[in-house]
């Protein structure tokens, strides 16, 4: 369900995508560090903007980030730059905890191939979970995906409805620890990101969940006879609309 927030890069200056670049290794790196190696698997784009949001709203100012000098396994021979900031620690304990959840999810609710690739990262994804340390936002997290769960078996047709609960979600995760005026930009940012990135990826399920028979708000809008080019034209605009109220 991530991995819909990525950089422009040809829109961006060259120092622009080479700090970007940077607060995405250093988010590898922390996740690393902070919950295990094997838990950077759970690394999406999504997450790093997560962590440039927060960073931008705690510093204001990005021109004096910390940047040191790494090697990874990624990239043994050249080290990269990472950046080292307090927020990128927390993006990559949230990340885990998430990916934890998902996981979970995918266990109860997926195909059988999808189940057993569960079963075999759960371990490690349990061990990084605990290493987290979020206990709070683990618990908001699991509520929320309880609720969404009952939806879906419900068969809930209404996209807005399901998308409002993983927004809600994401608005939790954006601004987690944070005082009261940041907070609010950030749960605003998160809970529009949230709702488009449920909508996106369950348009884009949308042929194969037809297949399969799992739950997805638009099989159960549009049928089984696939979504008519102007009924995709119509989705569309409604998440672009959605992308504005960032």
């Amino acid at each position: 369900m991530f991995g819909y927030v990525k950089v422009e890069s040809p829109e961006l200056l060259v120092r622009e995508y080479e700090l970007y670049k940077a607060i995405y290794c250093g988010t590898c790196r922390a996740m690393k560090k902070c919950t295990g190696c094997l838990s950077s698997f759970a690394l999406s784009y999504d997450f790093v903007f997560l962590a440039m949001v927060r960073m931008v709203l705690n510093d204001n100012d990005t021109s004096d980030l910390k940047i040191e000098k790494h090697r990874c396994i990624a990239h043994p021979i050249k080290k990269r730059n990472m950046v080292i900031h307090d927020e990128i620690n927390y993006c990559a304990r949230s990340a885990v905890v998430l990916s934890y959840l998902k996981v979970k999810d995918d266990i109860a609710d997926r195909s059988f191939f999808r189940r057993i690739i569960s079963y075999m990262v759960l371990p490690v994804l349990s061990s990084s979970k605990r290493r987290a340390r979020l206990p709070d936002l683990l618990e908001e997290a699991r509520e929320k995906l309880s609720r969404l769960s009952d939806f879906e078996k419900q068969r809930e047709k209404s996209i807005d409805l399901v998308a409002d609960i993983f927004g809600t979600l994401l608005s939790d995760i954006f601004s987690y620890g944070l005082t009261e005026e940041k907070k609010n930009i950030a749960k605003d940012v998160g809970y529009h990101l949230g709702k488009v990135i449920y909508e996106m990826d369950a348009l884009d399920d949308y042929p194969d969940d037809v297949k399969s028979g799992n739950y997805n708000p638009y099989v159960c809008i549009y049928g089984n006879g696939g979504i008519k080019e102007e009924d995709i034209r119509t989705v569309r605009m409604g998440i672009v609309l959605e992308l504005t109220a960032l």
